[in-house]
């Protein structure tokens, strides 16, 4: 997942496809790893509008319905929106072939709203607020309700996440 919005960060104005396909197609300059649990995740630089987008690769496109559900119940996550595979394959192949052969590996490319800030992982102990914490909690139980237990240690899975997602839309 992208940065957890901590502090009052600054997010991407204009989120949609065209605009997204378009900067990475157009005007990215380099892309960069940024791990993941689950499929490839990418920080992309770019010259255009957004400056930086975060991108996964996964053969799952559920992160998106994942996302929209999350927005549907107030659950403050960054917005996800697939992308045209085809539209930024010659740019990522032009900035990375590896980071390439993995996108036409994959069957989605997802887009997710960069979120400027502290990520959660290098703030102190000081720097959390009530808020940070109760915001972490929801998407905690969001993710444990649907099923996305990735991120949760020592955890067995107990049933799909399209599983989950379908008993409680």
């Amino acid at each position: 997942t992208c940065a957890l919005p901590i502090s009052d960060g600054v997010i991407q104005g204009v989120f949609d496809k065209k605009t997204i396909t378009s900067d990475i197609a157009g005007h990215a300059t380099s892309i960069a790893s940024a791990g993941g649990t689950t499929g490839e995740a990418y920080i992309v630089r770019t010259s255009g509008e957004h400056g930086q987008i975060f991108i996964k690769f996964t053969n799952d496109a559920f992160a998106v319905e994942g996302a929209a559900l999350a927005e549907k119940y107030g659950i403050a996550t960054p917005k996800a929106i697939e992308i045209d595979r085809e539209s930024i394959s010659a740019k990522i192949r032009e900035l990375n072939s590896a980071v390439g052969e993995k996108l036409d590996s994959t069957a989605h490319a997802i887009a997710f709203e960069y979120v400027h800030g502290s990520s959660a992982s290098y703030l102190s102990k000081k720097e959390f607020t009530q808020g940070s914490y109760r915001q972490m909690g929801e998407i905690a139980a969001f993710d444990m309700l649907i099923g996305k237990t990735d991120l949760f240690e020592n955890f067995e899975q107990f049933n799909e996440e399209q599983e989950n997602y379908n008993n409680i839309k």
